[in-house]
């Protein structure tokens, strides 16, 4: 019975690490997903920010909505299509904290990331020991049962043997 009894435990601490390693599997790829979209942002506001330079010098004579004139007056230092007062040096500050803060979501998810792969390994790692020991214990398992069942085949060979005895002499 202890053999039965560790075989069972070693087989419930495989299927739980079966599951975490699912659970670890999913997780690893939301995390790729989400350090891929935030790296996607970088790009993205990088490019925002190239394309304003570019164009922030080219004065915008209709909406690019619905392509009516501008109005040509507006005072300087304030944007031609909404009106809003404009600060190069703010927006540059804001690009740059927007960009510091993908970055360092990056650096951050990337650490997770690959803490969560090393689990990963180490669970894989659990699961082909315990796979290993499984198969030992259930050799030993298959061994004890053959040697229980020799003894009760013997013991029922000798009673039908002396029941054969019996049965003669009553004859």
């Amino acid at each position: 019975a202890p053999i039965v009894t560790a075989l069972t435990a070693t087989k419930k601490d495989i299927y739980r690490l079966n599951n975490e390693l699912q659970e670890l599997g999913l997780d690893i790829e939301d995390s790729q997903q989400f350090i891929s979209s935030l790296e996607v942002r970088l790009a993205a506001l990088d490019d925002a920010n190239v394309t304003r330079e570019v164009l922030g010098s080219l004065p915008l004579i209709f909406c690019p909505q619905c392509l009516s004139p501008l109005q040509a007056a507006h005072e300087d230092g304030t944007c031609s299509l909404c009106k809003q007062q404009l600060d190069g040096e703010t927006t540059k500050q804001q690009v740059a904290r927007m960009r510091q803060e993908i970055a360092l979501q990056i650096k951050e998810s990337k650490a997770i990331l690959l803490s969560k792969r090393q689990i990963h390994e180490k669970h894989a790692t659990a699961i082909a020991r315990l796979n290993e020991q499984a198969r030992s214990q259930q050799a030993e398992f298959e061994r004890l049962s053959k040697t229980v069942q020799t003894r009760r085949d013997q013991k029922t060979d000798k009673l039908l043997v002396e029941k054969g005895s019996y049965e003669r002499g009553i004859q």
